[in-house]
């Protein structure tokens, strides 16, 4: 399975009472932390780049935001 397709799965889990925007917060804080290192272009990489997936979740979230009920 492509990993964005991964980070898709794990937002429609808003379904199970998880909070979506989560799953940003985290890539985001992951991106930052990984600006230091050096890493291959996304293009030769098996992973999308922090930046992609950040931007594919701003679009996916309507959709898990739907289905996402808080907890009491």
């Amino acid at each position: 399975m492509r990993e964005s397709a991964v980070d898709h799965l794990g937002l429609l889990l808003a379904e199970a009472g998880d909070g979506p925007r989560a799953a940003r917060d985290l890539w985001v804080r992951t991106g930052q932390a990984s600006r230091a290192s050096s890493r291959p272009p996304e293009l030769l990489s098996t992973h999308p780049s922090e930046e992609t997936r950040v931007r594919q979740i701003d679009a996916w979230l309507p959709e898990a935001l739907r289905s996402y009920t808080p907890p009491r």
